[in-house]
């Protein structure tokens, strides 16, 4: 049932939502130190739900409504998705090879 976690171990999942929670509370504290200027007539609300939503969205490749512009904000998110990048591709890796590698067991005793 839980055949996709297998190619990361759960020490490694642990990482990643703690990483995912501290980029998301890292935008929210960058955002809140140096908000982003009002345009005409566009009020964004950046709460920390919104910041964690749009860091989780962006990694699971969704994107996310909140428009990010100071430049300290811009530059963090794009790390991010670097490291999402490589995160996604290790994983793909890792269950294709998990997926081919038929599991020999051998019964000497």
């Amino acid at each position: 049932m839980f055949a996709c976690l297998a190619p990361f171990d759960l020490s490694l999942w642990a990482c990643i939502a703690g990483t995912v929670l501290l980029v998301g509370l890292l935008v929210y504290l960058l955002n809140w130190l140096n908000p982003p200027r009002l345009q005409m007539g566009s009020v964004t609300s950046t709460t920390l739900y919104n910041s964690m939503w749009f860091v989780y969205g962006s990694f699971v490749q969704q994107g996310g409504d909140v428009p990010y512009t100071t430049l300290a904000t811009r530059m963090m998110m794009g790390a991010w998705w670097l490291f999402a990048l490589i995160v996604i591709s290790s994983y793909t890796a890792n269950l294709a090879a998990f997926l081919t590698v038929s599991r020999i067991e051998s019964s000497i005793q």
